[in-house]
C-alpha cells in the first residue's frame, strides 16, 4: 500500500514538473515575442529641433519625407555631401527666418518657382595641369509647390576658355516641391570638375547659370506630375547661381 502511494505521489511530483516548465517556456516565448514587438515598433528617437514662432510649431509631417534628423548634426566641408545632412532644410542658413511659410502659409499666393545653391561659391588655389572638383547644393526655395526641371551650363568668359575643360554632373536636375511637405529630392548634390590646361598664372571666374530643362526632359516630366511640373530657369540672375575662383600659380 506504501508502495503505491510512493507511485501516486511521485507521478504527480512529476506531472506538476512537466507543466511548470510547460509554463516557463510559454512565459519565456511571450516574454520574447512581446520583446521583439517592443523594439521593431518602439518610436525612434526625434532629433529634429522644433521651429515655432508667435503663431505655432511646424507639425512633425512637413519632414516626414526626409532622412532621419541626424544625432549629430552639423555643417562643415563633408557633410556638404552626405544627404543625411544636406536633405534637412537646417541645413540651409536662410531656413529659420522663413518658417514661417510652413507654421502659418499665406493665403494670397502660393510659389510656383524658385532656387537657389548652396553654398553660393568656393576659392581654390592650383598648379597647371590640375583639376579642381568643386560641391554645391542645388534646392528648391521655401514654400514652392511645383516640381521644376532645371538645365544647368557652364558660364566663362570666350578668353579663357582654351585654358579650362569645365563638365557639371548632373547638368539637367528636377527639384522637387518643399510645400506642403519637403519632398525627398527638394535639394540635390552637384559637381563641378575644372581641369586645367597651362592658363598663365592668375585669377580666374567660373560660374554656373541656370536655364529651362531641355525639351525631352521636360516632356517626360509634364507626362508624370502635370500641371505640378515647370520648366525652370526663367528667374533673371545678374550673377551665376554659384561661382569657383581658382587662383592659378
Amino acid at each position: 500500500m506504501g508502495g503505491l502511494l510512493l507511485v501516486v505521489i511521485m507521478k504527480k511530483i512529476i506531472a506538476a514538473a512537466i507543466a511548470f516548465g510547460i509554463l516557463i517556456l510559454v512565459a519565456i516565448y511571450f516574454s520574447s515575442s512581446i520583446s521583439s514587438f517592443l523594439i521593431k515598433n518602439q518610436t525612434p528617437t526625434d532629433y529634429r529641433p522644433t521651429h515655432c514662432n508667435q503663431d505655432g510649431c511646424i507639425i512633425p509631417e512637413v519632414f516626414s519625407k526626409l532622412p532621419k534628423y541626424p544625432e549629430d548634426f552639423k555643417i562643415d566641408s563633408v557633410t556638404l555631401e552626405n544627404e543625411t545632412y544636406f536633405k534637412q532644410p537646417e541645413f540651409y542658413p536662410t531656413f529659420e527666418q522663413n518658417i514661417f511659410y510652413y507654421v502659418n502659409p499665406p493665403t494670397d499666393y502660393l510659389g510656383f518657382y524658385g532656387y537657389g545653391a548652396f553654398p553660393s561659391e568656393g576659392t581654390y588655389t592650383r598648379g597647371q595641369n590640375q583639376e579642381v572638383i568643386t560641391p554645391f547644393l542645388i534646392y528648391s526655395s521655401w514654400y514652392v509647390i511645383k516640381y521644376q526641371g532645371l538645365k544647368l551650363n557652364v558660364a566663362m568668359d570666350d578668353s579663357i576658355k582654351d585654358y579650362f575643360d569645365v563638365t557639371i554632373d548632373p547638368d539637367v536636375v528636377l527639384l522637387e516641391p518643399t510645400f506642403p511637405v519637403f519632398e525627398n529630392n527638394w535639394t540635390q548634390l552637384v559637381k563641378m570638375r575644372v581641369k586645367i590646361k597651362n592658363p598663365p598664372a592668375g585669377r580666374y571666374s567660373i560660374g554656373v547659370t541656370v536655364s529651362p530643362a531641355p525639351g525631352n526632359y521636360s516632356d517626360l516630366w509634364y507626362q508624370k506630375y502635370g500641371p505640378k511640373y515647370t520648366s525652370g530657369g526663367f528667374i533673371s540672375l545678374s550673377q551665376p547661381i554659384y561661382k569657383v575662383t581658382l587662383n592659378i600659380q
